[in-house]
């Protein structure tokens, strides 16, 4: 592994667990550095890797517990680390695009809502930073109702709703499209069935890369980063890592998460969940993702596609060179992570 070059892509150091690898067969060149000259073969087949279910080790200075929705004490699916046949993104993207029917909006304010809200028994209100303020005049439009209200003293603001007018149009546009139980605890703790003559579903069951939940959510609680990690096994001395992360208080909605995406789940000392992606399959399938789906808030979009141009340098070598190296490194300087 060394030897060619590869540099496994782990943020934890484990103490207490041993990482096993398995590279299977391909044919073509591992790289381009170490391919015959002139060679233009390109690369075919996987790279597999095997994690054990549950395991400590130290992230940031923190302790954190590796943990995974499989009860075995081994992943029986192998993870991929790369996948030489997985399709490039592509340089041009679909114009930015916002949920057009209501339908598309009720599953966006729903990852919203169990990512940055709360529902109260005569209030309803979303939390934004001041930097994505069009995002809560824009819900406001849409739904109708409500205010952007500016706090003192602090760099955010929120969309409250009063009305029940308001909170029923709401209800109505998320009931069946929220995949945690607290926020459809608070729906059934206020009454909303019974005010509104609904009844309130039970936690829906979607594939996450379908519509526009996710997006909601990671517009809340998500982020893209870009780090450059020294590594003596690569080219120009530089390993470049891509994490789409999403930290939460319970652990149900970033287990979904990595069920949909792969990846990694794990436990702070402090009892918070974080879902991070840490490879480049994963990358490609949240890249495909939010290329169709796109983020509201501005400062996350626009973080979104810094992360992504990272993305497509790396595909296109570019990160080999120096030239590639200073681009990346000032992507990384003005991403708000």
């Amino acid at each position: 592994m060394f030897v060619v070059g590869l540099d496994v892509d782990t943020l934890v150091s484990f103490s207490t667990v041993t990482y096993f690898n398995t590279i299977w067969p391909f044919a073509g060149n591992f790289k381009r550095r170490v391919s015959p000259p002139g060679s233009t073969t390109r690369p075919v087949g996987k790279i597999l890797s095997f994690f054990p279910q549950r395991s400590f080790g130290v992230l940031n200075n923190q302790q954190v517990i590796l943990t995974r929705p499989q009860p075995a004490s081994f992943r029986t699916d192998p993870e991929v680390i790369f996948d030489f046949d997985a399709p490039e993104l592509s340089d041009h993207m679909q114009k930015h695009r916002k949920p057009e029917t209501d339908r598309e909006l009720g599953y966006y304010l729903a990852g919203l809502i169990e990512g940055d809200g709360y529902i109260g028994a005569k209030r309803l209100e979303i939390a934004f930073h001041m930097d994505d303020i069009s995002s809560a005049y824009y819900i406001k439009k849409r739904v109708g109702y409500g205010n952007v209200l500016f706090l003192k003293g602090k760099n955010s603001v929120r969309y409250v709703v009063r009305k029940l007018a308001g909170l029923e149009r709401i209800y109505k546009l998320i009931n069946g499209k929220l995949l945690g139980q607290p926020k459809i605890n608070q729906l059934l703790g206020n009454r909303y069935a019974e005010q509104f003559g609904l009844p309130t579903l039970p936690p829906a069951s979607f594939n996450l890369l379908t519509n526009h939940w996710l997006s909601g959510f990671t517009d809340a609680d998500g982020s893209f980063g870009i780090f450059i990690v020294r590594s003596k096994t690569h080219a120009n001395g530089h390993n470049i890592r891509l994490p789409f992360r999403v930290k939460q208080k319970g652990r149900e909605l970033p287990d979904l998460i990595y069920g949909a995406l792969g990846g990694h789940v794990y436990q702070f000392s402090d009892g918070m969940y974080e879902y991070t992606s840490t490879n480049f399959k994963v990358a490609h399938a949240v890249a495909s993702y939010f290329d169709n789906f796109h983020l509201l808030n501005a400062s996350k979009y626009i973080n979104y596609l810094k992360w992504r141009d990272t993305y497509r340098m790396i595909q296109r070598k570019e990160h080999l060179t120096f030239e590639g190296l200073a681009k990346i490194r000032k992507l990384k300087e003005n991403l708000r992570d």
